[in-house]
């Protein structure tokens, strides 16, 4: 699969370097980041996040109190100071720049974005006062940009 991609690539662009945007700077974000430069050293990677800050679900869906999960952050940390890899924060595709414009200035867009938003279950008793989500609860919890105040009379 890859030398079709390398074929694919030179032919399209005309360059020997080709240039691949990944949107979204959470695990997945950066394990394809990861595995295409490892792959492929002459890749130039530029990942496009809405938040100023990388890694997602790392740093905003888990819970400081779980440490062992957090620990791929420095995995990641490596893949972000890689000469060929470039973090765009705060640009968030679909507003400030749409997917069909990175198609036309990138040999390969990846789109790694993960929900933003919380699901409902449609269980009794999910809308009473005092019950959260706990994607609401954890992007509290994280300080996660953004995210609403948890209600005051919760604790």
């Amino acid at each position: 699969t890859m030398l079709w991609l390398r074929r694919s690539f030179a032919s399209a662009s005309g360059r020997c370097s080709p240039v691949v945007a990944i949107v979204g700077s959470g695990p997945s974000g950066f394990y394809v980041a990861k595995y295409l430069m490892r792959s492929w050293p002459e890749v130039r990677v530029h990942m496009l996040e809405r938040y100023p800050t990388p890694f997602g679900l790392v740093r905003f869906g888990v819970a400081p109190d779980h440490p062992e999960v957090k620990v791929v952050e420095k995995d990641f940390r490596s893949v972000a100071e890689a000469a060929n890899f470039t973090f765009f924060g705060k640009v968030t595709v679909g507003r400030d720049v749409s997917v069909s414009r990175l198609g036309e200035n990138y040999d390969a867009v990846v789109l790694t974005c993960g929900a933003s938003g919380e699901r409902r279950l449609d269980v009794p008793g999910e809308d009473l006062a005092g019950v959260l989500s706990a994607r609401r609860f954890v992007a509290w919890y994280t300080s996660e940009p953004g995210c609403q105040a948890v209600p005051g009379d919760l604790f």
